[in-house]
């Protein structure tokens, strides 16, 4: 009998084949009411997908086990604790292809694997993560998928936070379908198309993305990616994410490590435009969706009425009024998100923006 597996199991020093204790019964109960009740409002749900594995070198026959990078695996649904009839967790490795066997908990893990009745099967125990095996063949390699729910955390934080010896910014340009500070839409089953960045970084690379949530067209969150977990590639602004599956009809929150320029910085290049509201009372945006540092906003020197400037549901009684040559300045990061209205059919206003 020949073991392997992570000292985080190990209760002595020598990591021995005897220091793997089974996990009683009476554990199990207690063990996923806590864990159930810590993740039951999380929304971070994980897969984690071709995790290597490595099992003992040896011949058909040799049992050992081997544990997960994490704990607690579920069921597909990412509800329930994954049982032997309805797991997310699956093998892909020649020396382990059989079929799963039921976990024994009054035996240790070292003892299920001695007792797998098949060369080729396995035991899982979800709750530590462990995988006991029989092995079929002389692989020694291969790959597990599974789903977890990690804990949801809340916390304040600013600056750079360290990933995997990655610095990323917790303040960086977000991407959603709109109102962000660039755009995201479904592209294929993998692929999202992002457009509308700012000037100033037009064109994403593969390392500026550092998060991505998938949503439903009900507006539960599906999948959340890191791209310390998933590989991701960026093309002309799309996005491949390997191993995903995407819906047309879902939207995509894309959290990245690119600075935000703030109106702190120096601009490097002024642009200018014009605006006029062809119906009175109608809000109409001030250009297409581009990221900017601020916009000044003068009404045209021949306006007989007052122009209205706030967001999408300005009016003549909730706006900013100006009057002919008046003008507003304004920092926000997109020329989108600011409307101006009218008394006036036809009348408008010039603008100048930095980005």
């Amino acid at each position: 009998m020949v073991f392997n597996g992570k000292t985080r199991f190990s209760n002595s020093s020598d990591n021995s084949a005897n220091s793997y204790a089974p996990v009683r019964p009476g554990m199990i109960n207690n063990i996923i009411t806590a864990q159930l009740t810590k993740n039951k409002n999380s929304d971070r749900k994980k897969s984690v997908s071709k995790e290597a594995i490595i099992l003992i070198a040896g011949a058909a026959g040799v049992t050992g086990f081997i544990s997960t990078d994490y704990d607690f695996i579920l069921d597909p649904s990412v509800t329930f604790l994954a049982n032997k009839d309805n797991t997310s967790l699956s093998i892909t490795c020649a020396a382990i292809a059989g079929a799963e066997e039921d976990y024994n908990y009054d035996l240790s893990p070292i003892s299920n694997a001695d007792a797998i009745t098949i060369n080729g099967n396995y035991r899982i125990e979800p709750i530590l993560g462990l995988i006991c095996y029989k092995k079929g063949t002389t692989a020694t390699t291969g790959t597990i998928d599974y789903k977890i729910r990690e804990q949801s955390t809340t916390a304040t934080v600013k600056g750079d936070v360290n990933v995997d010896s990655t610095s990323i910014s917790t303040e960086g340009l977000i991407g959603k379908v709109s109102g962000a500070d660039f755009t995201t839409a479904y592209a294929s089953a993998n692929t999202i198309t992002c457009a509308s960045l700012p000037t100033y970084h037009s064109t994403l690379l593969s390392d500026d993305i550092v998060t991505i949530i998938q949503i439903d067209n009900t507006g539960a969150v599906i999948e959340t990616y890191s791209r310390d977990d998933v590989v991701m590639s960026v093309t002309t602004n799309v996005i491949t994410v390997s191993g995903a599956v995407f819906a047309a009809t879902d939207t995509f929150v894309i959290y990245t490590n690119i600075n935000r320029m703030t109106s702190e910085e120096t601009p490097t290049i002024i642009h200018n435009g014009v605006k006029s509201v062809t119906t009175a009372g109608t809000a109409v945006a001030l250009g297409a969706s581009i990221g900017i540092v601020s916009v000044t906003i003068v009404a045209n020197n021949l306006n007989t009425g007052n122009i209205y400037v706030g967001g999408a549901s300005v009016t003549a009684v909730n706006g900013y009024p100006i009057g002919a040559n008046d003008q507003v300045p304004i920092p926000i990061n997109n020329l989108s998100k600011v409307y101006i209205n009218s008394d006036v059919d036809g009348e408008g206003v010039s603008f100048i923006y930095l980005t």
